[in-house]
């Protein structure tokens, strides 16, 4: 594995709810990617609680292998403590949630390839 890239990305309070997005383009065309396994994957460590007041990160479970997105598909918002990790399949839809706390919420990622 390569880290391939990482930041930290800073939800503000009062911050609305981000895009719904891959972290990036599928690595061949759209017929072929959702049938392979991960090229990348995310990793992000959150240094505040991730929960429904200073918001989370939504993972749209099965994402990694659909064809068309489909942002009406159930997501999941976990609550996530400072000192743990998520990770998820590089293809994956997500979008940070709302941030409705008086605090920042800082998030350190990384990408490994």
């Amino acid at each position: 594995a390569v880290l391939e890239s990482y930041g930290v990305v800073v939800s503000l309070p009062g911050a609305e709810r981000q895009h719904f997005h891959r972290d990036g383009p599928a690595l061949f065309d759209s017929a072929i990617s959702p049938l392979l396994p991960a090229h990348a994957l995310t990793v992000a460590y959150p240094l505040v609680e991730m929960n429904e007041t200073n918001g989370t990160t939504a993972l749209w479970p099965g994402s990694h292998r659909w064809k068309k997105a489909d942002k009406d598909a159930p997501s999941f918002a976990p609550v996530v403590p400072p000192g743990s990790a998520m990770l998820w399949d590089f293809r994956t839809y997500h979008s940070g949630t709302a941030n409705n706390s008086a605090q920042p919420r800082p998030l350190i990622t990384a990408t490994f390839a």
